[in-house]
Formats: C-alpha cells, sequence, structure tokens
C-alpha cells in the first residue's frame, strides 16, 4: 500500500470512531429500528474495513505470513459483515436466503482465526489485542454457538450477542478494533525496512 502517514492517520482513525460508535452501541439499551440500526451498521462496518487497513498498512512491515493470513481473514469476514447489512437493510433480502447463510458462515467464522492469526503474526505490544479479541470470540463463537446453529441458518442472526457472555465479546471486538485504529493513528507510519 503506497499511503501517506496522513492517509495512514484518517484510516485509524475511522477505525477509532467506528470501534467506540460500536461498542457504545452495546451500552445504551437503545433500538431505533431495524432500518435505522441496519444504515448504521453499514456505516460500522465501513469504518471497521477503513481501519483495518490502515491498521495493516501501519503494521505489515511487522506482520510474518501468519499476520498477513489473519489480516486477509478479518478482512473477509468485515466485507461479508457489510455484504449482509446492504443485502438485509437496502434490499430486505431475508436472514434464511441462501446468500445471506453463506455471508453469516464467512462472518462468523472468519472473525476468530483472523484475529488470532493477526495476534500470533505480529510483534511487539500490537499484538496483545488480537489476540485477547481473538481468543474470546474463538469461545464465544466457533464453540457453543456453532455447536447450535444447525446447518447454519444465518447463524443464529449472524450470532450478534444477545446473552451477557455475547454483549461482552461484542463490545471487547470494539473496544479492539479501536485500539488498533489508535495504533495506526498514533504513528501513521510503518517502520522501514532492515
Amino acid at each position: 500500500m503506497a499511503l501517506s502517514p496522513k492517509q495512514i492517520r484518517w484510516m485509524g482513525l475511522a477505525g477509532v470512531f467506528g470501534g467506540v460508535l460500536w461498542s457504545g452501541s452495546f451500552l445504551v439499551s437503545l433500538d431505533p429500528g431495524t432500518v435505522v440500526r441496519g444504515y448504521g451498521h453499514i456505516v460500522l462496518s465501513i469504518l471497521f474495513v477503513v481501519g483495518l487497513l490502515g491498521f495493516y498498512a501501519h503494521e505489515r512491515e511487522r506482520a510474518n505470513k501468519a499476520g498477513r493470513a489473519g489480516f486477509v481473514l478479518l478482512l473477509t469476514s468485515f466485507v461479508a459483515w457489510f455484504a449482509l447489512n446492504v443485502l438485509g437493510t437496502v434490499f430486505g433480502v431475508s436472514d434464511q436466503a441462501l446468500a445471506m447463510n453463506l455471508l453469516a458462515v464467512t462472518w462468523v467464522f472468519l472473525l476468530p482465526p483472523g484475529f488470532v492469526l493477526l495476534g500470533i503474526g505480529l510483534k511487539g505490544a500490537a499484538r496483545g489485542v488480537p489476540l485477547a479479541i481473538g481468543s474470546a470470540f474463538m469461545a464465544w463463537f466457533v464453540v457453543p454457538r456453532a455447536l447450535y446453529a444447525h446447518y447454519f441458518p444465518s447463524v443464529t442472526n449472524w450470532s450478534r450477542g444477545d446473552t451477557p457472555i455475547g454483549l461482552t465479546v461484542f463490545f471487547l471486538l470494539g473496544i479492539g478494533v479501536a485500539l488498533m485504529g489508535f495504533t495506526a493513528f498514533r504513528k501513521g507510519a510503518s517502520p522501514p525496512r532492515p
């Protein structure tokens, strides 16, 4: 990515903003309606993707093969989340449609290993955040929720946080994305190649 430090900082800021908004949505018990919430999630998914790109642009020199693979999984997962929200909100596609189920599987099952691989593949303090998020999602998504999402019926409505544990895990996702975005925003550029 041939990006200037200023561009990387703006992308990181998008991740900070998206992560804070996401976490805040799990702290405030407000349900403005499916359509409004759907468009809000479209905006959040865009912020997440931009913030993730900024984080990768900042950390790419530190990431080994596992880190790059984790980034690809995360990017694919968040793009699938964006597509889910667009299809459901803009086009009114039912959760039970085949396309929605395939996208939901992508979103739910690529997210945890993506964070874990990214954490494993980074060096320094930055690795702790994705490792923590990935571990939490592994325990929440892949193990218990996968067991009763019989043949992936939209993976239990995209495996949204509908219990205290789920709310906590999704809240941590927002905090983690905000911290990753802040990492990119704070410095703005990757270190030079050795």
